[in-house]
């Protein structure tokens, strides 16, 4: 909107602003009739802001606010009118978490589309912990906001939302939704939404990232991957998703960290056991010459030193000539896609079951390869081998999803913390 001109306009301007602020809603109608032509839509020069009111504590449409922004805009007020740095009503709105009266913008059709001089549009403003921003994020979602947006430091919006995970985790999966990147990332620092979400510990969020098609594996500026994030948290329900989903759980940072060294320097034993048990090295010597087993012991953590030890006498007795490691990196990684896609694989595998509990083989095969199951061929054919012999025609779909057929007992969730018995 253009700013007040003149001295009388600039005067008159100034006045309605201090007649709204008091409720003067006499004098609001005799500037109107009498005042000059346009007034409510002009703005004050020096900080730009318009007539419909701002920054009032009260959201119910029967105080202030609500009454006062309704009149006004009766009045003819432009309800996108923008301040000089770009803020509208609806977004001030928004922040304060004045559901209602955003709800009132919305009617009047504002523009949630508008952004301001940071590049922000209003869902940057909806992203606080609280119903009512989470009430004021859906109004403005479904009165047209991008959800791609992007600020002018290149921060996507759901990047930033993810951020946030742990607090505003329903925005981010409406966000991804209504079809936000799931790979939004920050190109000064490289960070993705799936590193954020993973740092925040919000597994239904990495879990939803993934499934529309995050990258599990990409790395920032540093080379952290969602991995170290998770495992510097000690989110162990997070590290079995992103395994799930083909994470790499030996990679190292530019200063030679890998997730094992996070989790010891946690003290996250849990962590640790599981990293070690998905090919970990709990020996490697990061730039600082130190190993996450001497990185737990220097920090004093003794349960995460104890498993960091047992991973490092089965490393080395795995290694010695003729040995064979009889839990190999791809049946691990089959055991956690098949813990992690456990109730579709059930779902699947139950309409086929005969009386005994089994189904065919050509029927267990074909399940597997509609759901993309990330072993090949010879795997396969190791898999069929482990659950019938040549001769049997069925496989118990049960006892394939527990594992026990091909990998050691000693692996299958044994990473979970165990409970005391009284």
């Amino acid at each position: 909107m253009d700013p007040a001109f003149g001295r009388l306009a600039d005067a008159q301007f100034l006045k309605l602003l201090q007649c709204v602020r008091n409720e003067d809603f006499v004098q609001i109608r005799k500037f109107r009739r009498y005042g000059v032509p346009n007034l409510v839509n002009l703005t004050e020069p020096s900080l730009g802001l318009g007539s419909l009111p701002r920054g009032r504590a009260s959201n119910d449409v029967d105080n202030y606010a609500g009454i006062m922004t309704t009149s006004m805009l009766r009045m003819g007020a432009h309800p996108d009118t923008q301040d000089k740095i770009g803020h509208m009503p609806a977004m001030t709105a928004a922040e304060l978490g004045h559901d209602l009266v955003l709800e009132i913008l919305a009617n009047a059709k504002a523009d949630m589309s508008i952004v301001d001089k940071y590049g922000k549009g209003i869902l940057f403003y909806t992203l606080f912990p609280g119903k009512r921003h989470m009430t004021c994020f859906n109004i403005a979602v479904e009165h047209g906001a991008d959800v791609c947006n992007t600020s002018s430091d290149g921060t996507p919006v759901f990047l930033a939302a993810c951020e946030q995970a742990r607090d505003c985790a329903d925005m981010c999966l409406r966000l991804l939704e209504k079809g936000a990147d799931p790979n939004s990332w920050n190109p000064k620092t490289g960070q993705t939404a799936l590193m954020e979400a993973s740092r925040e510990g919000a597994v239904d969020l990495v879990r939803a990232i993934l499934q529309k098609g995050g990258d599990v594996n990409m790395a920032d500026n540093q080379r952290w991957n969602a991995v170290h994030f998770a495992a510097r948290g000690g989110y162990l329900e997070v590290l079995k998703v992103l395994s799930a989903y083909g994470a790499d759980m030996t990679a190292t940072n530019l200063q030679g960290n890998t997730a094992l060294h996070c989790a010891a320097a946690g003290g996250f034993s849990d962590c640790c056991k599981f990293l070690g048990q998905r090919g970990c090295n709990p020996v490697l010597k990061n730039i600082k010459n130190r190993t996450a087993l001497g990185v737990a012991k220097r920090l004093g953590f003794m349960e995460a030193l104890k498993e960091l030890r047992k991973i490092k006498h089965l490393a080395k007795e795995y290694a010695a000539p003729g040995a064979k490691n009889p839990n190999p990196p791809w049946a691990v990684r089959l055991y956690d896609w098949t813990q992690e896609h456990h109730s579709s694989l059930k779902s699947h595998f139950e309409p086929l079951k005969k009386d005994d509990g089994t189904i065919t083989k050509v029927e267990f095969v074909n399940i597997l390869t509609k759901m993309m199951v990330p072993i090949n061929y010879e795997q396969m054919r190791v898999i069929l081998l482990c659950h019938a012999r040549w001769r049997e025609t069925n496989i118990n779909p049960d006892v394939f999803m527990t594992g026990s057929k091909y990998l050691e007992r000693e692996l299958l969730a044994s990473f979970a913390p165990k409970k005391k018995h009284l």
